[in-house]
């Protein structure tokens, strides 16, 4: 186009912008959607392609920085210019969709693996249970996702381990929050909770759902008992949770009423690690559709 110096300078400034990360983008979701709309009216009457506006106002750009560059450049150049930073803007969109993919995939394989003690022998350890309920809430994200559920983690920094099968509790706490997330409705909320009481750990799986009717409250950890349509449930979970807390010389209770539900487990603390207990960071997150 044999652009001038000045031009040159004019198309980098806009292009450049694409090299600058915009995550601290602040704009709420219709500040973000008004400005996406300025910009594709911008393209159109500048003979732009109003399809790239996402890409550009996700990389930076604006109005203003788009009439700086009108400014400075022919109808013909302009139109060159455009397409040519909006292909540089898309490029860098979708490698940061792709670096983000490839982040949340490694994430959730890495808590999976933690999950199922793959490698690891099937003897009883010393075992903290806060990173096996981060890891199960982490298993059970897209789940809750699909509900428009909000899990809620909260486990004290310095919670005592306890003797256990690491594999068998994670297994445990599976099938107490895959259940919460059955019965909450939609946008509902789930807490997973931890603490000492005494010499016990105390976990508990709280939902705001309808509740266990009172009738069939006796039946809940009998084998196949469900109240699930037929082909979503085995009615196992709860008799393998009650099995797997037997094996640990814990217990497992519950209260119900309609809003709130919780499962409770109390497990010994490891009397043999509890003088040095295991510290870890302090966990309060929580998972949102």
């Amino acid at each position: 186009m044999r652009l001038t110096e000045a031009q040159r300078e004019s198309v980098d400034r806009l292009r450049n912008r694409c090299l600058v990360d915009s995550s601290g983008d602040n704009r709420s979701p219709i500040e973000r959607s008004d400005l996406e709309d300025a910009v594709s009216e911008w393209l159109e009457n500048h003979g732009g392609d109003a399809g790239s506006a996402p890409a550009l106002v996700d990389n930076g750009a604006t109005p203003d920085a788009l009439d700086e560059l009108a400014r400075s450049l022919d109808a013909d150049v302009l139109r060159a210019a455009l397409a040519w930073i909006a292909a540089g803007c898309t490029t860098r969109s979708l490698t940061s969709e792709l670096e983000r993919a490839a982040t949340r995939i490694y994430d959730l394989v890495s808590a999976v693996k933690r999950f199922t003690y793959m490698d690891r022998a099937t003897v009883t350890e010393s075992v903290t249970v806060a990173p096996g309920l981060r890891d199960t809430v982490a298993v059970l994200a897209a789940k809750a996702r699909t509900k428009s559920v909000t899990v809620t983690l909260d486990v004290p920094a310095d919670l005592p381990p306890v003797r256990a099968y690491a594999g068998e509790l994670n297994q445990l706490w599976f099938n107490l929050l895959e259940n919460a997330l059955d019965a909450v409705p939609e946008s509902g909320h789930v807490l997973v909770g931890a603490a000492r009481e005494g010499d016990r750990v105390v976990v508990r799986v709280v939902n705001d759902g309808l509740g266990i009717p009172p009738d069939i409250q006796g039946r809940i950890f009998d084998p196949f008992f469900t109240t699930k349509r037929v082909g979503e449930g085995t009615g196992l979970g709860l008799d393998i949770a009650r099995r797997i807390v037997g094996r640990h010389d814990g217990q497992l209770e519950f209260n119900s009423r309609p809003g709130r539900t919780e499962f409770r487990v109390t497990l010994p603390v490891d009397r043999s690690a509890a003088a040095e207990p295991v510290q870890y960071a302090s966990t309060a997150a929580s998972s949102d559709a």
